[in-house]
This record gives structure tokens, sequence and C-alpha cells, in this order.
């Protein structure tokens, strides 16, 4: 080989070893930027998870204390109302006793006609009241004649 030759193949080498060479350290470098990049992002990530589930720990109890508190106040409540309402039906039951022993009291005292014309409708009243016999079987009903005085 000449001398030119061996120039020609030593300078052609040595651009071969040094692309080579910037080639692989290019893709180091890279590869290096690119796992420092993803080890930071990983990083990052897990802490953004942290902080989350932290502030989901807390929101949770913070529900839960407000769920608990609002139960107690609606227990509280159904307690207050059961209360109430236990007492107001004693009242009623009271008031309807003293209603009905109002009205066995006036029905004592009543004339016993009042009974048959409470449960008479206004036409049968009407119709009792106008005719002779029914007047007559209302005098009896109420003690104020005989059964064979009517019938004359």
């Amino acid at each position: 080989m000449t001398d030119t030759a061996t120039a020609l193949v030593s300078i052609l080498g040595s651009w071969l070893t040094g692309g080579a060479l910037l080639w692989l350290a290019r893709t180091w470098i890279s590869e290096r930027l690119k796992q420092s990049i993803a080890n930071e992002y990983a990083h990052t990530l897990e802490r953004h998870k942290a902080d989350l589930a932290a502030a989901n720990a807390i929101d949770l109890e913070r529900v839960k204390a407000s769920y608990a508190h609002e139960r107690a106040v609606r227990s509280l409540g159904e307690d207050s109302f059961r209360e109430a309402m236990r007492v107001g039906h004693a009242k009623r039951v009271e008031a309807i006793q003293v209603i009905w022993d109002a009205i066995i009291k006036v029905g004592e005292g009543a004339p016993p006609v009042l009974t048959h014309i409470d449960v008479l409708s206004e036409t049968a009243l009407s119709t009792i009241l106008t005719s002779s016999g029914g007047r007559a079987n209302l005098d009896v009903v109420n003690g104020k004649s005989h059964p064979r005085e009517g019938l004359g």
C-alpha cells in the first residue's frame, strides 16, 4: 500500500472510530437523560399519589365525622318526636275519655226519643213528625203517654 492509501485508511478508520464513539456517547447521554427524567417523573408521581391519598383520608374522616354527627342529630330528633307523640297520644286518649263521659251523661239525661231521632234520616223524621201515628209513637217512646192511650 502506498502512503496515500495508508493515510486514507488511517483517516477513514479514525473517522469511523470517532463517529462510533460520538454515536455511543450521544446514545449513552440520551439514555441517561431519559432515565433521569423518568426517575424524576416517577418520584413526582409517587409524591402526588401520597398527597392525594392523604387528602382523601382526611376528607373521608371528615365525611365520617359529619355522618356520625348527622346520625346523632337525627336520632335525637326521632327520640324527641317519639316522646312528644307518646305524650300527645296520652293526652288525646284522656280528651276522648272526657268527651265520651260527657256524651254518656248527656245521653242519660236526654229523653229516649233523641236516641231514635239521631239515627233517622231527615225524610224519615219528617214523615214521623207529620203523621199522627208517628207522633203518638214518639210520645210513647218519650214516656209522655202509655202505649194503649195512643191507639184510642
